[in-house]
């Protein structure tokens, strides 16, 4: 079982993501990567739930819960209350392609 770093959680991430846009009937909690990584050390990318160590950058003003453009709501939220399959797919394919910050002398974290 893999305690992920930043950079495994990044790829981590991608799959899963990538995983939901090809499965918009699934849920993150139904993918089978799960089982390859050891959960307590990543609950989502920032695995604090702290939105300021985050490691995405989901542009300025923005969370993944949290967006000034679409009424309050994040990308992360859209998808998940999203009805449509094939817009449920495109938000998870936009969430699979958001960059990753790393910054230096910490890993915003993991492990």
């Amino acid at each position: 079982m893999i305690i992920p770093t930043l950079e495994i959680g990044e790829k981590l991430h991608k799959e899963l993501w990538n995983w939901l846009s090809e499965n918009p009937t699934m849920d993150y909690f139904d993918w089978t990567g799960w089982v390859k990584i050891d959960v307590s050390h990543i609950i989502c990318a920032c695995s604090d739930g702290n939105c300021a160590s985050c490691p995405i950058d989901w542009g300025e003003d923005y969370t993944c819960l949290y967006s000034v453009e679409d009424m309050g709501r994040g990308l992360f939220i859209q998808w998940l209350r999203q009805m449509n399959l094939e817009r449920r797919a495109e938000l998870a394919k936009k969430i699979r392609d958001l960059p990753w910050k790393f910054r230096k002398g910490g890993n915003n974290g993991i492990q």
